[in-house]
């Protein structure tokens, strides 16, 4: 099976930008920098406090022992920290701008119904979803354990009916052909929900 970009789910993927670490094919660096951008976001946070943290401790131990020739170690190593951190914060700022660009993210989530696109009065984070206005319970995606909601693209496996997230399931295919609800054998998929 030709393996999918994880993100658009393109197959025009080359190994040039193949993750190593989550295993995974892009078809661009785009794709790539949007796929990884919580990541940059939380190691750009932890390298901006952990050079605080660092350059402070330096600093304290610089003046202390009275040896203020020294003073330039700890403002070199806090500047190319906070510069390091700071660089990877706007590539993740980058990304997510990217993202929603692509309508890969929608900056103002509104959860609504998937079957008639009526926008829920209150949602409880993790409780089962009925709409309001036609009765259904939300479907939920057995990949990623999230419940579905419009605004975000989704397949359906035509021969048992189950619905997932798009992403997921471009992704769950590389690996298998049963359906991860039904364990039924995926004959085809639906590229749109109706």
């Amino acid at each position: 099976m030709i393996p999918r970009c994880v993100v658009c789910g393109s197959r025009e993927i080359t190994t040039k930008y193949f993750s190593s670490s989550s295993r995974k094919f892009y078809c661009s660096k785009e794709c790539m920098l949007i796929a990884n951008r919580k990541r940059l976001l939380y190691v750009s946070i932890f390298i901006i406090f952990i050079t605080l943290f660092i350059g402070i401790y330096l600093l304290y131990l610089v003046i202390s022992m009275n040896e203020l020739s020294l003073i330039f170690a700890p403002i070199f190593v806090f500047g190319l920290g906070i510069v390091f951190g700071l660089r990877l914060f706007v590539q993740s700022i980058k990304a997510r701008n990217l993202a929603v660009e692509r309508n890969f993210v929608s900056e103002n989530i509104i959860y609504s119904c998937i079957f008639c696109n009526h926008e829920y009065d209150k949602r409880i984070f993790g409780a089962p979803t009925e709409c309001q206005n036609c009765g259904k319970e939300s479907p939920f995606c057995d990949i990623c354990y999230e419940y579905i909601f419009s605004g975000k693209p989704v397949y359906q496996i035509q021969n048992c009916g189950h619905i997932f997230h798009k992403s997921d399931l471009l992704d769950y295919l590389e690996n298998e052909e049963i359906c991860p609800k039904c364990k039924q054998k995926i004959s085809s998929v639906d590229l749109e929900f109706k």
